[in-house]
């Protein structure tokens, strides 16, 4: 194998395209490229497939719920880990394919599975878990966790609409809609752009949508449990901490359905813009 590029000159050829000109979630750049950059230049040394990165970041992800689950404070931590390696594996497969050349369809297809299954499970294994333990009534941990898993799951469908109306209906007969003129604002962020101070909120909440800063607050949240409540095994505050999701989630997903529905021609018709008319 020919002599591997710095990390330097890695980042700048895998990870520019991601980082660079878009909004990211708190710690994207150190937490998540930061490290994946070194396990892809080691993993490019091996016989590795992206596509076999991605189906062991979904078992380590699988069994990284199952430890959250059990009744365990050194085993959720684990867990906790594991589902963080989850997300790394979902940054390394991609920086493996764009080095190799490799697309697939298929690997596309493993990474939304990988979204859509990891999340929520973990949601789903820690009301399970904790509501076996907790001293607050157990049926109310586990109706919001499931709330928050199926938030997780609808947030990150809703992402995909635009594109799924665009291919699915517009395509087939595009001269039954009228499009407005492709712009690089939409009228959500129109209203953001001139109320400074919602924008910034929006931004806040809108980071804890992410799985990473959820992995975050429940690692910190079992900290704190470990350090000043002798007694963690009733979880008196990561109990707290699925409530709260199970209330925010649910609104997030209202709020995008709700910018999704004043949005949704403007995005058609930039996606427009992009594969038809600059063709």
């Amino acid at each position: 194998m020919k002599n591997m590029e710095s990390i330097k000159q890695l980042r700048q050829m895998l990870q520019a395209e991601k980082v660079e000109g878009r909004e990211r979630p708190w710690g994207y750049g150190l937490f998540q490229r930061g490290p994946s950059i070194y396990i892809t230049r080691l993993l490019l040394t091996l016989p590795i497939t992206p596509n076999q990165v991605t189906f062991a970041g979904i078992l380590i992800g699988l069994l990284g719920c199952y430890l959250v689950y059990l009744p365990n404070f050194w085993l959720n931590l684990t867990g906790i880990f594991l589902l963080y390696c989850n997300i790394l594996s979902d940054k390394i497969d991609g920086e493996m394919a764009r080095y190799k050349k490799i697309f697939s369809l298929r690997g596309i297809y493993l990474d939304n599975i990988n979204h859509l299954v990891i999340p929520p499970l973990f949601f789903l294994a820690a009301a399970f878990g904790i509501g076996s333990t907790t001293t607050i009534n157990p049926i109310l941990i586990i109706f919001f966790g499931t709330t928050a898993a199926l938030a997780m799951s609808l947030i990150r469908t809703g992402w995909s609409i635009a594109p799924q109306i665009f291919a699915k209906k517009y395509l087939k007969r595009p001269e039954l809609f009228s499009l407005p003129q492709p712009t690089i604002e939409t009228a959500i962020e129109k209203i953001k752009k001139r109320h400074t101070v919602l924008k910034t909120m929006l931004g806040v909440v809108h980071q804890f949508q992410e799985f990473f800063m959820i992995l975050m607050v429940f690692f910190v949240g079992l900290i704190v449990e470990r350090m000043f409540f002798p007694d963690h095994f009733f979880h008196p505050l990561t109990s707290w901490l699925i409530v709260a999701f199970g209330i925010l989630l649910p609104l997030i997903f209202i709020e995008n359905c709700i910018k999704g529905f004043f949005d949704v021609e403007q995005k058609i018709a930039d996606l427009k813009s992009r594969f038809i008319d600059l063709k």
